[in-house]
């Protein structure tokens, strides 16, 4: 008769609880109580595909009805998630008990001893027993007898103990080895986040990318993360300007600056900031004349000039010099030297003087019925 060695599970283990209702040891493993194909692919998204069963969220090769990650092919007890690729177990011979080891799913022959009678006086022998052991046995009254228990070691090769819970909704475990001592502790069938733990995410926003907006993921009970928020509405945009905007800049020019000239610049498609103002285009407008400048009178008289005013206008033709005179009289086109003026003679009498070459008037007051 055949006996699987009992796996010990941790008091800590077996006091403390978890959201689907099993003890710590049995957190996140699938059981074989979950009946039929749909029991292990609900949790699976998108379904698993042929040759493959969902695990806890995960695809694994078929056939491990226990779920513990091992292939019924090299499982050595599929029904028993504390089972795995190695296990031992005790075994019934025709002259007393001996073990039965598996690997990769493969038992071995059972190692019970094949002799059973003895001679008095044989020396005690050893056979083994559960556990990597061995069991002295003495020869008594011509057939062999266990002298004491088993002398084995702590564990069962391939049992798995499960402990307290650890990192994010993990669970300690240790193996057993081949020589059949524990392992060292490690935590196990974590999550892939530390509950409550919230992940925000940015990106780039809005004209030029220059704002910004964010979306966030927070870390449910389960250690696993939940469904991302909707991106927020998009904030801290920094802009000059749209892209394809012109700019134009007109400023004054000229004479008295009645004129007009103007400037441009585009906003960059990429920067959203303004580019370089181009040059000043061509003035157009402006006063005829810079305030105090002068040309030659229009009428050719060379006694005068024509002065630019305050108002950048030209004014008419006036003596070159300050007390002198025009050759040419004001509303004529000459000949030069037709410029006069009234003068007094003696009584109420008026004669004429005449602008001279030298532009200045002349001293004699000619007499004349004219004037």
């Amino acid at each position: 008769m055949s006996l699987f060695v009992v796996v010990a599970v941790g008091a800590s283990a077996i006091a403390g609880g978890c959201a689907n209702g099993r003890a710590d040891h049995d957190a996140g493993r699938r059981f074989p109580d979950a009946v039929g194909a749909d029991a292990f692919e609900a949790a699976c998204v998108p379904a698993c595909t042929d040759g493959f069963i969902c695990i806890d969220g995960s695809c694994r090769e078929g056939g491990d009805t226990d779920g513990d990650g091992i292939p019924t092919s090299t499982d050595c007890d599929d029904f028993d998630f504390a089972i795995g690729r190695t296990a031992e177990r005790t075994c019934d011979g025709a002259c007393g008990t001996g073990v039965e080891r598996c690997t990769d799913g493969v038992w071995s022959e059972c190692d019970a001893p094949t002799t059973c009678d003895c001679e008095a006086g044989a020396p005690p022998r050893m056979v083994s027993c559960a556990m990597c052991g061995q069991q002295r046995q003495i020869c008594v009254g011509g057939h062999w007898m266990d002298d004491g228990a088993c002398m084995a070691g702590s564990c069962t090769p391939g049992t798995i103990e499960m402990g307290a819970p650890c990192g994010n909704c993990g669970v300690q475990a240790r193996e057993c080895q081949p020589d059949c001592t524990w392992g060292a502790w490690a935590c196990s069938e974590e999550g892939e986040c530390a509950r409550g733990t919230v992940e925000p995410e940015t990106q780039a926003c809005g004209l030029c990318g220059t704002g910004t907006q964010t979306r966030m993921r927070t870390c449910g009970s389960d250690c696993r993360w939940g469904s991302t928020t909707a991106w927020s509405t998009c904030s801290g945009e920094s802009v000059e300007c749209t892209p394809g905007a012109m700019e134009t800049d007109t400023q004054g020019c000229g004479n008295c600056g009645t004129g007009r000239h103007s400037r441009t610049r585009s906003c960059d498609a990429a920067s959203c900031r303004w580019g370089a103002w181009s040059s000043f285009g061509a003035c157009s407008g402006g006063g005829a004349c810079a305030p105090g400048e002068t040309r030659a009178c229009s009428n050719g008289d060379p006694c005068g000039v024509e002065r630019c005013s305050g108002s950048c206008t030209w004014g008419g033709c006036e003596p070159r010099d300050a007390g002198g005179c025009l050759r040419i009289r004001p509303g004529t086109s000459g000949p030069a030297g037709n410029n006069y003026r009234c003068c007094p003679l003696s009584g109420s009498d008026q004669g004429w003087q005449f602008c001279l070459p030298g532009c200045s008037w002349s001293p004699d007051c000619a007499a004349t019925t004219a004037c």
